[in-house]
């Protein structure tokens, strides 16, 4: 399968650690809730703006076909890539995140757009594309999602409301995976759920215990709200507005 966008969102916390704080069977079924997730958006409607092939766009209609696999501490979410259908696998990424935070499940993780061989019945999952995204995973010190630089290639395709400039949650001297796109689930989570945001992260402390990463999260979590409307300040960056 060639051209793949795909999210790649692996566990903050080491997975043996959590089978033993919580038990196999919890960890197997928390996981099994997100794949759920992911598949209830599998065929949803997409209502946005296609290009027409000489630098115009025209409204367009369409919907989201997905596929998913887990393994390990790794949710793989992948989609044919096409400008249309973009933000709606970075909702789709966003609505995984924060679904994850629910459950008291900590995810970090990339969107990655390349091609790659993705084959559930073989298990099989290889291409530039998903070592890309675990690379840029690995490079990230927070929960949270970061566009690789080949997913960033195609910022004219965003939803502004989906992406903020950041880098402070990269790690020191990764700045060439991690050049400073990354999703705005933040907003999204304020959109759309009635508990606070930085509450859920202060309670995920107290059950997980105290960590760098959450406390570089609920700075995000700030930093996500007092630019919430960045986008029209500084339509410099050229990611336009759906």
């Amino acid at each position: 399968m060639n051209s793949i966008g795909k999210c790649l969102a692996c566990s903050t916390y080491s997975v043996s650690a959590r089978v033993r704080r919580r038990g196999l069977a919890e960890i197997h079924s928390e996981y099994g809730r997100l794949i759920e997730i992911v598949k209830s958006r599998n065929g949803s409607l997409c209502i946005g703006r296609a290009p027409t092939g000489d630098g115009r766009y025209s409204p367009a209609v369409g919907w989201l076909q997905t596929e998913q696999t887990y393994f390990s501490d790794t949710v793989l979410v992948w989609a044919g890539f096409d400008q249309f259908r973009y933000p709606a696998f970075c909702s789709l990424c966003a609505t995984l995140i924060c679904e994850a935070l629910n459950i008291a499940m900590p995810l970090r993780g990339a969107v990655s757009v390349g091609e790659a061989v993705l084959d559930q019945a073989t298990g099989t999952y290889v291409g530039n594309a998903i070592v890309e995204a675990a690379n840029v995973e690995k490079a990230q010190r927070w929960l949270g999602v970061s566009y690789a630089p080949s997913a960033a290639k195609h910022i004219q395709a965003f939803d502004p409301r989906l992406v903020l400039p950041y880098t402070q949650h990269r790690k020191e001297g990764t700045e060439r995976l991690v050049e400073g796109a990354v999703l705005d689930w933040p907003r999204f989570w304020r959109e759309n759920y009635r508990e606070d945001l930085v509450s859920t992260l202060r309670r995920l402390q107290l059950s997980l215990g105290s960590h760098p990463y959450i406390d570089a999260t609920i700075d995000f979590a700030g930093y996500s709200e007092r630019q919430h409307d960045w986008f029209l300040k500084q339509s410099q960056i050229g990611i336009a507005e759906p």
